[in-house]
This record gives structure tokens, C-alpha cells and sequence, in this order.
């Protein structure tokens, strides 16, 4: 598919957040920011490939190596990354974020 990718604002924050505290952990951040690319990448060129969430529009990918969570949605040819979040914090946190 390779559709163009859009982060929301908190996602971007999000993602900075945690390579930010993961940089502190012998340099797991830039990992974690490579982990993050390639779930990304596979987003765009695969992003029916993942589940929807709770019968929503909205789909989420996990990371590989990391223990993140990426939610999604496909709009107007278009993916619009909602959140990016460690996944032992609450699986909603982006319901707020879609409108």
C-alpha cells in the first residue's frame, strides 16, 4: 500500500518521552527509536494486516523488541498515528484523541 504516514501531536510527544527514559538505560533509546521506524514502516506498507481494536476503525501494531503499543487508523489515504505507549499503561489513552 506505502501510504503517507501523520503522527498526532501526543504520539510524537509519547514516542520522545519514552527514547528519552530508555536513553538513560544504556542507550536502549536509539533502539527503541528504530523499533518504533519499523513499526512504522510496516504500518504503511501492510496496515490491514493488523487487528482493529474493540470493533473500532482503529488498529493497533506492537513492537518487536519493546513492549509498545502503536494505535492507527487509515483516513482519507492517509495513516494517522493516534498513539504511541508502553503497554502497561491504559489501551485507551487515545480515545480522546479521535474525533
Amino acid at each position: 500500500m506505502n501510504l503517507p504516514v501523520k503522527l498526532h501531536e501526543a504520539a510524537e510527544l509519547e514516542a520522545a518521552e519514552a527514547i528519552a527514559w530508555y536513553q538513560t538505560e544504556a542507550e536502549l533509546g536509539t533502539a527503541l527509536r528504530v523499533e518504533i521506524e519499523k513499526a512504522i514502516e510496516r504500518i504503511r506498507t501492510i496496515p490491514l494486516a493488523f487487528p482493529i481494536v474493540h470493533g473500532s476503525s482503529v488498529r493497533c501494531a506492537l513492537t518487536h523488541r519493546f513492549p509498545f503499543a502503536l494505535i492507527f487508523m487509515i483516513e482519507d489515504g492517509q495513516i494517522f498515528i493516534i498513539a504511541i505507549f508502553h503497554t502497561s499503561r491504559d489501551p485507551f489513552i487515545w480515545k480522546g484523541r479521535v474525533g
